[in-house]
């Protein structure tokens, strides 16, 4: 009885695995790496008027899209301008989502820094385009 992967030998198998190969690869080291490119790349959403604001954990960001960067008024839900973000970036190769008027970015940890920049582009443009 338990959660669905509690005690399982083969997902047990599986995170040791994964704790060697961040030893191996010393993950975590490259995380902060990565996570000060992060957020010098997305400073430069700011220069877009839609981004009201953005809030990031490591490589983990929200970028809050708003009609009114002083009033922080949203967008109309009518216009469904996430979800034409989403599509616009699929069109260039990028999978990502929103949580209502918030495009979140989380790539994996494994990422590397040419592929940040194309995430990062990728979203700059799109959410130009968009609301533009």
């Amino acid at each position: 009885h338990g959660h669905t992967y509690t005690g399982n030998p083969l997902a047990c198998a599986v995170a040791k695995a994964n704790l060697e190969i961040f030893a191996e690869e010393n993950t975590l080291a490259r995380v902060t790496e990565r996570s000060l490119q992060f957020q010098a790349r997305l400073n430069e959403f700011f220069e877009l008027p839609a981004v009201g604001d953005i809030r990031q954990c490591g490589l983990m960001a929200g970028i809050e899209l708003v009609q009114d960067r002083e009033t922080k008024a949203p967008y109309p839900l009518a216009d469904k301008i996430p979800h034409r973000i989403v599509l616009e970036a699929r069109r260039r190769g990028l999978i990502i989502r929103p949580l209502g008027p918030v495009m979140v970015l989380m790539p994996p940890l494994c990422v590397s820094e040419a592929e940040l920049n194309d995430i990062c582009d990728i979203t700059f443009d799109s959410i130009k385009t968009i609301t533009s």
